[in-house]
């Protein structure tokens, strides 16, 4: 997996999240950094095609970038499939 691979699952992360949203400033900026995230994805795929670069070691950062826990080598992707609870329930919790 590329870097530009990695910021595109995480504005898919941010869609995901806005959908469930259930405030609409939360919405919108779940919706922002799903935009810049994807406008990174596309700068980086532009720098990896001028370079030579097809395939990065992604950094250990990327699993801070998730915002459910990781599987045991790497970054797990299985939560769109959970049912979490509605972001407003969680936040509600955590006050």
């Amino acid at each position: 997996m590329n870097l530009s691979d990695i910021f595109r699952d995480n504005a898919e992360d941010c869609a995901f999240l806005a959908e469930r949203a259930e405030v609409g400033e939360v919405k919108r900026a779940l919706k922002r950094m799903e935009e810049a995230w994807r406008t990174l994805a596309q700068e980086q795929e532009q720098l990896d095609n001028k370079s030579g670069q097809q395939k990065c070691r992604p950094c250990e950062a990327a699993d801070f970038l998730s915002p459910y826990p990781t599987a045991p080598g790497g970054i797990s992707r299985g939560h769109r499939r959970r049912n979490y609870p509605p972001i407003s329930e969680v936040d509600n919790d955590q006050q």
